[in-house]
């Protein structure tokens, strides 16, 4: 058989499976899809010429038949997008521009997958995407929705090529957000301008000898953009919009000249922490907004957010206390836990004395959460800043020698963690350093509690066997806790032989050399 008669079957084959690959049958419609994702894997340029050219006969096509080819030409595209050719790239750019704007109401499912063809194309077609694109965005005309999201993605899936041109989209943007009057328009132009953002952090983040811009070149656009957003935009009553809003300001602060971000940031972290208390079971945008916001403070070494500080930690404090008992099951609940201590670890990095004095004093609580909620944050602390907590080791250890006297097994749990964190970066070498040894050896001689736990309680056997473990651990692998090891042998002497994790922990001191 010729090869002009082989390209003809395959155009056909394809042309068929094109054609009914919106089949009645889901199940069919699945397998087509495959079917067009495979022989697009081995023959991209046939498949997405042949998806275009039916595309482009059938103008009128059922919506949801139309997103399918979209998709499965965007399968391809990430797929094998370094062997499309240059006429199929500019053919798919035409295609999906027009399927991007052909209808001022928005269509979510069919625009964002005209939307991201354009975005995978940016990888390697950026100029030509870029010029079909700022056609359709032009000062004093406000664009459409998904021209503004395009342009957002792209930057971010395209950092090093798209560099050269953000400055000038931030400069085309600037006026169009005076005619952003939608909550619709403002939530893109909030999620673009965040893109940006990143891009430009993304791209700076590693410095090289022929980098042409630094984050200096973009903090008047930005704070242009920052401007309104905070001014203007903050005081919707949409809560998506003012979360992009303040997702988009937390992302501009690392790019704000440290004038600007001294003159603009306490401000905005007293607007963030009230923000809580409007948004109390979505804590997230606004966390990792003042984590942004902090860290670019600190970045500059300024103390300027120390008039902020006993509001910051009191609300952030707050949160890692009254964190749900089963917050794994939510990762957006454990992504808020995360971005919390982050927020501890930064403002220790300039605030470690008033930080741990807040946390040792809070330490006395009568709440078991307050109690569990300073244990897991000084934990963090001391195994994310060690630089910054290593002349903190004194105050640490003599500030909580009294909650060695701990009764409730949850709390004691956290604080037996929070010893082995002590253990590996030297605190126990310090004095009174072995009483907390001392403290783990008594909670292997805990007697069972005689009846059936409740669910989820931390029973004196879970205690035995964690404390038995961090023994073995302390004594076995971390480097200069001789001293503690003697100590450990003493109480073991007075006490008899506590347990049989002990008595593990014996024979590995025994043979350590």
């Amino acid at each position: 058989m010729s090869s002009a008669s082989r390209s003809s079957q395959a155009e056909s084959l394809v042309g068929a499976l094109v054609a009914s690959s919106f089949d009645a049958d889901p199940a069919t419609r699945g397998a087509i899809f495959t079917s067009l994702s495979e022989f697009g894997g081995k023959s991209p340029n046939l498949v997405l010429k042949m998806v275009h050219e039916f595309l482009i006969k059938h103008p009128k096509l059922d919506l949801k038949h139309r997103v399918l080819l979209l998709s499965s030409m965007n399968k391809i595209l990430i797929l094998r997008i370094n062997d499309v050719d240059q006429g199929i790239s500019e053919q798919l750019i035409s295609l999906a521009s027009e399927d991007l704007t052909k209808t001022k109401k928005l269509s979510h499912e069919w625009q964002r997958e005209a939307a991201q063809i354009l975005v995978n194309l940016s990888t390697r077609f950026l100029p030509q995407v870029l010029d079909e694109l700022q056609k359709k965005y032009v000062p004093g005309i406000l664009p459409h929705y998904y021209v503004v999201h395009t342009l957002g993605k792209m930057a971010t899936s395209n950092v090093s090529g798209s560099i050269s041109h953000i400055g000038g989209l931030l400069s085309t943007t600037l006026p169009l957000l005076g005619l952003s009057k939608h909550d619709d328009m403002r939530l893109v132009f909030s999620f673009t301008l965040s893109s940006f953002c990143e891009a430009i952090m993304e791209y700076t983040a590693n410095p090289m000898e022929d980098m042409q811009f630094t984050k200096s070149d973009f903090s008047i656009e930005i704070l242009g953009a920052f401007d309104v957003l905070f001014s203007v935009w903050i005081n919707t009553r949409d809560t998506k919009v003012i979360f992009a809003v303040i997702g988009a300001l937390g992302k501009m602060s690392h790019l704000l000249s440290p004038e600007a971000l001294q003159a603009n940031s306490p401000r905005l972290v007293t607007v963030l922490l009230n923000l809580y208390k409007r948004h109390s079971l979505t804590p997230l945008p606004i966390t990792t907004a003042i984590c942004d916001v902090i860290t670019a403070v600190t970045a500059i070494g300024s103390s300027v957010l120390e008039q902020n500080l006993d509001s910051l930690i009191t609300n952030l404090h707050h949160q890692v206390c009254n964190a749900p008992e089963n917050f794994n099951s939510s990762p957006e609940v454990v992504k808020n836990y995360n971005e919390l201590l982050r927020c501890f670890g930064t403002l220790a990095t300039c605030y470690s004395d008033i930080l741990i004095g807040t946390i040792l004093q809070k330490a006395e609580s009568k709440e078991e959460k307050v109690r569990n909620g300073n244990l897991v944050i000084l934990r963090h602390l001391i195994n994310s800043n060690s630089s910054a907590m290593e002349r903190k080791q004194d105050f640490v250890v003599t500030g909580l020698l009294k909650h060695l006297f701990e009764t409730n097994n949850k709390v004691k749990q956290n604080l037996s963690k929070l010893i082995i964190a002590m253990a590996t970066h030297g605190y126990l070498l310090r004095e009174g350093g072995q009483e907390f040894i001392r403290f783990v050896t008594l909670q292997c001689s805990l007697l069972g509690e005689g009846k059936p736990p409740k669910p989820g309680t931390v029973t004196n056997a879970d205690l035995r066997e964690m404390c038995g473990n961090i023994l073995k651990l302390v004594t076995t692998t971390i480097d200069g806790m001789d001293g503690v090891r003697v100590v450990m042998f003493v109480w073991q002497a007075k006490n008899g032989c506590l347990s049989f994790k002990v008595d593990c922990c014996v024979d590995g001191v025994k043979s350590f050399k």
